[in-house]
């Protein structure tokens, strides 16, 4: 994958409030790891839990994704998540 590209296709969406989370891209070689951040890293408390328990997130990848040669994924990936 295109990992600027990739990453600018995420998005990570509290379906309750329809507010976008924000998140860190992580990469390790060709895997994407995700740390939720909504803060933007200005709060450093260990205890912090950034995703509320019971609330159903939506991350979804953007059809138009790219890989390094430029060729699209074709359909959104969408994944539902409740912590």
């Amino acid at each position: 994958m295109d990992y600027e590209d990739t990453e600018s296709k995420i998005k990570i969406v509290d379906n309750s409030s329809n507010n976008s989370i924000g998140f860190m891209p992580l990469w390790n070689h060709t895997t994407l790891h995700l740390v939720i951040d909504t803060d933007n890293g200005t709060v450093f408390d260990d205890n912090a839990s950034p995703l509320t328990s019971g609330t159903t997130y939506n991350v979804t990848l953007s059809g138009s994704a790219k890989d390094l040669d430029g060729k699209t994924i074709g359909s959104d990936v969408v994944k539902y998540i409740t912590p």
